[in-house]
């Protein structure tokens, strides 16, 4: 204790202000119904990711979906089931903007029929 208290402890430093915080993280594909799936749970995310990969990080009790370094899409997070976030995933829940430009959804909406 005294070579420790004369030579070591002065050399300390101290503790960082924030705890570490324990994440998990998945690389997962976007599926055709704009949600990834991290564990047994899915997640939502913008269509506009439909067919990307993208990573997800599990910290806690929130899920973040990165699209590169940019957050995509934020939950909280489901041990099952399923998170959907209408708002972000879908513009709208009409499939009028679809068939006006059905070019920026996928190749199979250029031919879907109007209905």
């Amino acid at each position: 204790m005294e070579l420790f208290t004369q030579i070591e402890q002065s050399t300390l430093k101290p503790l960082p202000p924030r705890r570490c915080e324990h994440a998990v993280y998945h690389v997962g594909k976007v599926a055709a119904d704009c949600h990834v799936t991290a564990g047994i749970a899915l997640y939502s995310v913008p269509w506009r990711l439909i067919g990307q990969r993208v990573t997800v990080r599990i910290a806690g009790d929130v899920v973040q979906v990165f699209d590169g370094d940019e957050v995509a899409a934020t939950h909280v997070l489901h041990m099952t089931g399923r998170s959907t976030n209408f708002e972000t995933t879908h513009p709208t829940r009409s499939p009028t903007p679809c068939r006006r430009c059905p070019g920026a959804v996928g190749k199979p909406t250029r031919s879907a029929p109007a209905r």
